[in-house]
């Protein structure tokens, strides 16, 4: 690369590093609305996309520690419908997928996941879907 146009690579590399922190709803495919966002050292992302009359929904942690335990919490309508732990496989990764009902009006879901024994570092993500 020419020494002049060196800056203006690193410049976008920067600003395209940044854009992808923030959390931000994207159209997935399909229907699909998915948001992403790192929490200090690992990255959730929550997808909903029209399922059979219903909603799948598709959470993830990724950049977790290999066998760390996580509470994974996900609320539709503001009723918990999973709490457990589960702990990350050998890449880092924890994964809930599950089938929901179109409720009447807009659909809200909510994804919490946190470490095990460490509720502080707590991280959320939410879709509204209509």
């Amino acid at each position: 690369m020419k020494k002049h146009l060196l800056p203006l690579a690193v410049s976008a590399a920067t600003v395209a590093s940044a854009l992808t922190l923030a959390p931000s709803p994207a159209l997935a495919g399909d229907g699909d609305v998915e948001k992403a966002r790192g929490c200090g050292g690992f990255r959730i992302e929550l997808k909903v996309g029209p399922e059979d009359g219903g909603w799948e929904v598709e959470s993830d942690v990724d950049d977790a520690s290999a066998g760390s335990d996580w509470r994974i919490r996900i609320r539709h309508d503001g009723r918990t419908v999973f709490n457990r732990v589960r702990t990350a496989g050998p890449g880092g990764d924890v994964e809930v997928d599950l089938r929901r009902p179109d409720t009447r009006g807009a659909d809200r879901f909510r994804f919490r996941a946190h470490p095990v024994g460490n509720p502080d570092r707590a991280c959320a993500l939410r879709i509204t879907r209509r």
